[in-house]
């Protein structure tokens, strides 16, 4: 029976690598950030998937920041001029590549609706197979940008191509979609029902991923100056362009994009001048739930000039129930 040793061990072996192989396979994958962009360089989530079933929205940490029927995350760019530079888009896990498409063009929603291609509602995207059903999706890509091809296996943090502004769209983002047998999935709540706000205990995100990705429902997405009123077109043409202002700029206007508002919440404005008085004030309740909210306001140049020196815009949001959720504050030197 000594002859029969060898082939024993071969079948064992091979019985050993299959439960291997199956094994790794029936876990959960582990996602890494899709997008080569921190929110220091201008990067950060717009919209997480909507849990909440039938009408009204709900992210995982039941905030607002989705809107109804949101399938996937969104990892935005705060303007034109840092999509144009390329932001990176990154394979969140290794797989194969079923499907690519990269020919629409970067002109966003306006165009996409009267091209009316409804089934290409994610522009330009790369889709990957990642084995046991699960799937991902990365949308709205810019055109010409696509690096991989159908059939080409990736690895984890692979470049797939840049953030666009293609398919059904009005801001540079990509679209982030997990699928488990056709099914979508939080990636911040896993395939597990029921979690609670804010749980993230069943996570598909990797530990590097998810300190990466802290949920904050409401924030600043970009603040400005300008010498006149502002159009939301420009802040996000190039949220950090370079404004000229003096002490003989015929106006001294804030402007600032808030991202997770909600209904009834109190945004509250003034401007100070260099000896800390109050310039004027503006205060809106705002009327619905909106992922972002663009306001500004400013003064007139006053009959002898503004005075020299250090302004301050102050912005506070405060909930309806009275909990203070924003007070920033920007300055400007004016000379």
């Amino acid at each position: 029976m000594a002859h029969r040793r060898p082939r024993i061990a071969a079948v064992l072996c091979a019985l050993l690598a299959l439960a291997s192989t199956v094994g790794a396979r029936a876990a959960n994958p582990q996602l890494a950030v899709p997008i080569d962009c921190r929110p220091q360089d201008g990067c950060s989530i717009q919209s997480y998937v909507d849990l909440e079933r039938g009408p009204g929205v709900r992210d995982f940490g039941c905030g607002v920041l989705t809107y109804d029927g949101h399938r996937g995350t969104d990892f935005q760019v705060r303007d034109l001029a840092r999509m144009r530079a390329g932001v990176p888009v990154v394979a969140a896990a290794p797989g194969v590549v079923r499907a690519v498409r990269d020919e629409m063009p970067d002109t966003g929603k306006a165009a996409y609706e009267a091209a009316g291609e409804s089934e290409r509602a994610l522009g330009n995207a790369v889709v990957i197979d990642h084995g046991d059903g699960w799937t991902t999706f990365y949308g709205h890509l810019r055109r010409g940008s696509v690096s991989v091809r159908q059939g080409e296996r990736v690895t984890a943090g692979q470049p797939l191509g840049l953030v666009g502004l293609s398919g059904d769209t009005e801001f540079p983002h990509v679209h982030f979609e997990v699928r488990k047998d056709g099914q979508v999935v939080d990636p911040f709540v896993g395939a597990g029902a029921g979690a609670a706000c804010g749980e993230t205990v069943a996570s598909l995100w990797s530990s590097a991923a998810r300190a990466r990705l802290p949920y904050t429902p409401t924030g600043i997405v970009c603040t400005g100056w300008a010498d006149a009123a502002v159009e939301r077109t420009a802040m996000l043409e190039d949220c950090d362009r370079a404004v000229a202002l003096s002490t003989r700029s015929p106006g001294l206007v804030w402007w600032a994009e808030v991202y997770g508002v909600r209904k009834d919440d109190r945004l509250h404005v003034e401007l100070l001048g260099p000896d800390g008085a109050v310039l004027g004030t503006t205060t809106a309740i705002v009327a619905k739930d909106r992922a972002r909210e663009f306001r500004y306001f400013g003064k007139p140049r006053p009959a002898g000039g503004w005075s020299a020196g250090r302004y301050r815009a102050r912005l506070t949001l405060t909930r309806a129930d009275g909990s203070a959720v924003l007070d920033v504050t920007r300055e400007i030197e004016l000379r």
